[in-house]
């Protein structure tokens, strides 16, 4: 389960742990991918790279693993 992982990760920092453990636990939320598309990426004298052409999405970070 999704819980059982992140308790396994959390084990890794008891510090941590001992701030968060009582919490009360709200359901996972997420959002993406956000797509971000460019007509053209060439125009006279103008090119577009990496985030600006819409390779990488610039506002969720993914693609990070590119680098």
């Amino acid at each position: 389960s999704r819980q059982g992982r992140f308790d396994d990760h959390l084990n890794g920092f008891p510090r941590l742990r001992e701030r968060i453990d009582g919490l009360p636990h709200e359901p996972d939320r997420a959002a993406g991918p956000l797509r971000q598309r460019v007509r053209r990426r060439v125009a006279g004298r103008v090119l577009l790279v990496g985030d600006a052409a819409g390779y990488v999405d610039a506002l969720t970070g993914e693609g990070l693993g590119l680098a």
